[in-house]
């Protein structure tokens, strides 16, 4: 996240302030904090989740007792947006950006045979979003369980895991990651399922070998919904919630959130589910599935 520190004039006018946001952020406002009495760099960091080394790595501060009162901090920039013209496409636009198309696909909710209308404003990055802290742990997901577990004794298998999953919403997204400073969608699921002691591999691929395949109407709480994003094989992969709905660390908002599978962009991807978990209310459970025996 980038941030700018008017210094030199710590009272900008509205004008001059206006100008700087037009030229860097043409398509809407930044969020902004000016800062006030008793401001410190450590309190910004922790009210909008950036860290200090980065505003002082960003803004060339030496000596962070001398932020000036009133003086402007940019805190989100707004994200940049193109307008279309006639004749572009999904993959022109991507590669004139240098963009992922696919990532463009998602920021903006589309389809790849989407029409683009001339005008149209097309987002060329995610907007920012509310992150959790990555001072969570382990211990704060045990703790909420076993908070859960008292007053559910007779939680299943299944409720546990979504337990765990929700838990877990807006942690950072980040392509790679493992921790809850940010993880990928693999990671992601593979950590839920590590709560309760089942192991599963790292990636997406090797987690749709795994398990019971399922229908999609044949779907149930805790099953792994699959989709192929940017390979050949399954590179997405999310946890069914129950109607239509699952949690998954998403690349659009870049955090862990909840989508449906009935948004057009995850219904031309998805490839299938499995069910890794043997519940008694679930339909076509087996044997080969986890049950709670074994998962000790």
């Amino acid at each position: 996240m980038r941030v700018s520190f008017f210094r030199q004039n710590p009272f900008p006018s509205i004008l001059t302030l206006a100008f700087v946001l037009l030229v860097n952020h043409p398509a809407s406002a930044a969020i902004t904090h000016t800062i006030k009495k008793g401001d410190t760099l450590e309190r910004l960091a922790k009210k909008y989740s950036v860290s200090v080394n980065e505003i002082k790595r960003l803004n060339n501060i030496k000596d962070a007792r001398k932020l000036r009162i009133g003086a402007v901090l940019i805190i989100d920039p707004a994200p940049r947006t193109y307008a279309v013209k006639s004749g572009d496409t999904i993959t022109k636009i991507a590669a004139r950006f240098k963009l992922n198309p696919d990532v463009l696909l998602q920021i903006n909710d589309l389809a790849d045979d989407a029409i683009l209308p001339a005008g149209k404003n097309l987002l060329l990055e995610r907007p920012k979003t509310e992150t959790v802290s990555s001072r969570l742990k382990e211990a704060d997901i045990q703790i909420g369980l076993e908070k859960r577990l008292s007053e559910d004794p007779e939680m299943s298998l299944n409720k546990k895991l979504l337990v765990i999953a929700e838990m877990m919403l807006n942690i950072p997204y980040k392509f790679g990651g493992t921790t809850f400073a940010g993880m990928d969608c693999s990671a992601y699921v593979q950590k839920v399922f590590k709560f309760v002691n089942i192991v599963l591999p790292r990636s997406a691929k090797e987690q749709f070998k795994l398990g019971q395949t399922v229908g999609k109407k044949d779907l149930f709480e805790g099953d792994l919904v699959f989709f192929k994003t940017y390979a050949r094989f399954p590179s997405h992969v999310g946890i069914y919630l129950g109607d239509n709905r699952f949690i998954h660390a998403s690349a659009k908002t870049k955090t862990v959130t909840i989508d449906n599978l009935s948004l057009p962009y995850y219904v031309k991807r998805y490839v299938g589910a499995k069910r890794l978990i043997a519940d008694e209310n679930s339909p076509k459970t087996n044997a080969s599935l986890f049950s709670p025996t074994a998962t000790k």
